[in-house]
This record gives structure tokens, sequence and C-alpha cells, in this order.
């Protein structure tokens, strides 16, 4: 077997792995929602609600070898960051910040709120990472907004004012619900 194709093999059985291991996951779909077949291996769930909001579990496949939680959330929100800077997807404010820990008495989740600003629109995503101990299998779920123009005065962009801002409010309230119900399924 050529190099190449022994990669490609590998890489399709790395891929396979995400689904397989979620699998033992049981992933609460939100009310009102419509889950939608994913368009890559690495998203588990993705579904919308008819006004717009999105809901997704992303898989980042296991930890490396002495990797550690912190230092892969590190990792993703500096990436996330440097692509959105790159892409010129942020206002001049803080575009990716830290919200709050959160736990469902299973899982320890990081909470972020993510402004993706592009053109005259904003999007306000709220991003909650936590890692499954049996596989060490890193994962990222979401719940956003659709598109708002821009600038709003609905939110309040770079900043995370639950009691001021309805979106914010409702999506966390979502996010939340979600996280709750994300259980093992045996």
């Amino acid at each position: 077997m050529d190099n190449d194709l022994q990669q490609k093999t590998a890489e399709m059985a790395r891929m396979m792995n995400y689904k397989l291991h979620a699998e033992s996951l049981n992933i609460p779909l939100l009310n009102e929602f419509n889950p939608i077949e994913p368009q890559n291996a690495q998203t588990i769930l993705y579904a919308m609600h008819e006004k717009g909001f999105v809901q997704q579990l992303v898989s980042d496949g296991p930890l490396a070898q002495g990797e550690t939680f912190e230092e892969r959330v590190d990792l993703v929100v500096s990436n996330t960051i440097a692509f959105m800077k790159q892409n010129n997807y942020t206002s001049s404010g803080n575009g990716y910040f830290f919200v709050k820990d959160f736990s469902n008495g299973t899982f320890n989740f990081k909470i972020y709120a993510q402004d993706i600003v592009f053109g005259n629109k904003v999007v306000r995503m709220l991003n909650a990472f936590f890692l499954e101990p049996r596989f060490n299998d890193f994962y990222q779920a979401s719940v956003s907004v659709a598109p708002l123009p821009y600038p709003t005065q609905v939110l309040k962009v770079g900043e995370f004012d639950v009691q001021n801002d309805v979106i914010t409010r409702l999506i966390l309230n979502m996010l939340e619900a979600m996280l709750e119900n994300i259980t093992y399924k045996n």
C-alpha cells in the first residue's frame, strides 16, 4: 500500500471514530430544532430552528498524548481568534471570550462567547467545550443566533450581559438546556 493511500485510510478511520465514539453519548435535540445531515465527519449534531437559531455538537477527537483539556481549549480558542482576524470576522472589540464554567454532574464545560462580525451582520455564538473521559475525546457544543444587523442594539458585541441582552440570555438558556442533558446512553 503506498504512503498516500495509507494516510487517506488512516484519516478515514479517524473520522469514523468521531461518530462511533459519539454514539456512546445521549445528545439532546432542543425543542423545535430540526436536525440537518452534517456536512463533515466531525459534526455529530447540526440542527436549526425556524427562526434561524443553530445547535451543534462537533468532535475534535481525542487529546494528544500528554495534552491537557485546558491546552486543547486554549489551542481551539487561539486558532479561532486567528481565523476570525485573518478573515475580518471581528469588530475592534473582543470577539471570543470566556464566560463561565458549567457542570451537569457528569461533564464539566467551559463556556465561551463568540461574536462573528461580517459586513453589516453579527452572529452571537456560545460554545461549550468538554472532555469525554472514556475515549478522551474533546467536544464543542454550540448554540448561535441567526445573523443580526450590525451595528446592533439587541446585544453588546464583545460583552456578555445576560441581564440586559435578551438574545444572550435566550441562547445561554438553550445551551445550558442542551448541556444539562448530555449524558452517557448506558
